[in-house]
């Protein structure tokens, strides 16, 4: 093969080799390698007599995370056409663009500053794509591992950020030895094998040698397996709730402390002001009469703003005679002594979900979800990670984790930072069908549970619900597309980790160098210019 050819082709390889990695039925060891061939790419352009470098090494890099962008996330084509175009386009644009910056600061600065700068810059981009309004956090290069998690039970330091930063330094020591000569010597291998070998094995002592920690909680997840597009908001409500209590009562018992239901498990709107009335939360209300039942259900919840409102939230509509409307994609607890919990879905989905960048977007709202098939407009949060409390149980403090909210390890840290002993993940992932992205939103689960130490009872609306221990293992599956319930006991964990206590402090350190090495390049470039 020619080295045009090659050149050609090696893009596509190392976006093939990331995209192989990924969860949950990929080989994650590939990472360690997949941006090698990347790397010899930006060597041999660096090297050659033709022009425009940067130019071609940004081109090569976006090729490259087009193709892992591609086949790992083309799935959300099934909910969304053009908000899968965006997602894929615009994710590795975000990843071509940090490799440029870090290639231009190496020819400015030397090879190895080069390489800190990939992986502060990346490691920047990683933190900052947790917590913007593009927000898209679901190809992090440490979530690479959520299949292989006993490798990783490290993560209850790092977080997610730690995962990241050994792929790519794991990648830069192998690309080293590779480019001073294979054959040299076996010292020099030494240092990335040790680099991605002990990680391993320290994981591997923590992860069979942790014990459960807290007292038991005996759970329920109800799985009634309606389809969203045909069945969920066009069919019978009042079937649905029959159906689905019908489930609750089958599996439950006087013992069950807690049911769980999935996200949006209600069809209808719930008004704030009508949620102790009776109406369709009165058949879950029904399960709590044992005295000792808790029930966690989540509601489409909206709030009648007056018309004197002020401020206005972003996320509220126009209503009639001047007022305003809120909506919310939300968690309820409806607990035996006849109080409530409410807790607001606060990390929403761009497009869909939530209007990005929404005090300038705000007027042309309603173009741009037509134009790439949003379906619920711009929904309302909250600032504080509420932590819901059991009535009768003062140690189930359960953290109301909504779909989507699952892939983002410090805001679920928050809520154990607020006292929750266990997560309650309810989903509806049937958006995407049975491809390979409810199954990814699950795995990524298993990394909140090792990042917290706490266990997960997962109910999700067509599958996989499930429970998880505090090393990740998920155990008592129902399968996806299977109408049903699931029990079992959770432990409810009150110790603390230091990804709770310190979160991504790896993303914060990243963001302030980074901001640094930039400038320290911007003021090279000029006294260069004069």
């Amino acid at each position: 093969m020619n080295k045009k050819a090659l050149i050609g082709l090696l893009p596509l390889i190392s976006g093939v080799m990331m995209a192989a990695a990924w969860p949950e039925r990929g080989l994650p060891v590939l990472l360690f390698f997949a941006l090698v061939p990347l790397l010899w790419l930006n060597e041999q352009v660096r090297s050659d007599s033709a022009a425009r470098k940067g130019l071609r090494i940004f081109m090569l890099s976006w090729a490259t995370f087009l193709s892992f962008n591609a086949f790992t996330t083309w799935w959300i084509w099934n909910s969304t056409a053009g908000g899968a175009i965006m997602a894929i386009v615009f994710n590795a644009l975000f990843m071509a663009v940090v490799w440029w910056l870090a290639e231009q600061l190496g020819r400015s600065f030397g090879r190895q500053r080069g390489y800190l700068a990939l992986l502060l810059f990346w490691l920047s981009f990683e933190y900052l794509h947790l917590n913007w309004d593009l927000t898209w956090p679901w190809l992090q290069l440490g979530n690479g591992f959520a299949g292989w998690y006993s490798l990783v039970q490290w993560y209850e330091i790092t977080g997610v950020l730690g995962g990241t930063a050994w792929v790519l330094v794991a990648n830069i020591l192998a690309w080293e030895w590779w480019r001073q000569g294979r054959k040299t010597s076996a010292r020099k291998l030494a240092l990335p094998l040790a680099w991605i070998v002990l990680p391993m094995a320290f994981s591997l002592i923590r992860y069979f040698s942790y014990s459960e920690q807290g007292k038991p909680a005996e759970m329920v997840c109800i799985q009634p397996n309606v389809d969203p597009y045909r069945e969920k908001f066009n069919g019978s409500s009042a079937q649905q709730i029959a159906e689905m209590t019908r489930l609750a009562e089958q599996t439950a018992g006087g013992s069950t402390d807690l049911i769980l239901f999935p996200e949006t498990a209600i069809p209808q709107p719930i008004w704030a002001d009508q949620r102790y009335e009776e109406g369709p939360l009165t058949s879950f209300r029904n399960l709590t009469k044992n005295g000792h039942t808790a029930v966690l259900t989540g509601v489409y919840y909206i709030e009648w703003l007056p018309a004197n409102t002020h401020p206005v939230p972003l996320s509220a509509n126009p209503g009639p005679q001047g007022a305003w409307i809120d909506d919310h994609n939300s968690a309820l607890l409806l607990n035996p002594d006849g109080s409530q919990g409410l807790y607001h879905k606060s990390k929403l989905v761009p497009g869909v979900e939530r209007l990005p960048f929404a005090s300038v977007l705000k007027p042309v709202q309603h173009i741009l979800f037509n134009s790439i098939g949003g379906l619920m407009g711009n929904m309302g949060t909250q600032e504080e990670r509420t932590v819901l409390v059991h009535s009768g149980r003062e140690d189930l403090r359960t953290a109301p984790i909504v779909c989507y909210e699952s892939v983002f390890g410090e805001f679920c840290a928050r809520f154990v930072r607020n006292g929750a002993t266990h997560f309650g993940i309810i989903t509806n992932d049937a958006w995407w069908g049975n491809t390979p992205g409810h199954r990814q939103l699950l795995a990524y689960a298993r990394l909140r549970a090792i990042e917290t130490r706490r266990s997960v009872a997962r109910s999700a609306n067509t599958g996989i619900s499930c429970f998880i221990n505090q090393r990740g293992d998920v155990q008592q599956t129902l399968a996806y597309e299977t109408k049903g319930a699931i029990k079992g006991q959770i432990q409810l964990n009150e110790s603390i980790t230091p990804y709770v206590v310190y979160g991504d402090w790896l993303g914060r350190f990243s963001v302030w160098i980074s901001g640094l090495l930039l400038l320290a390049m911007l003021v090279k470039r000029l006294k260069a210019a004069k």
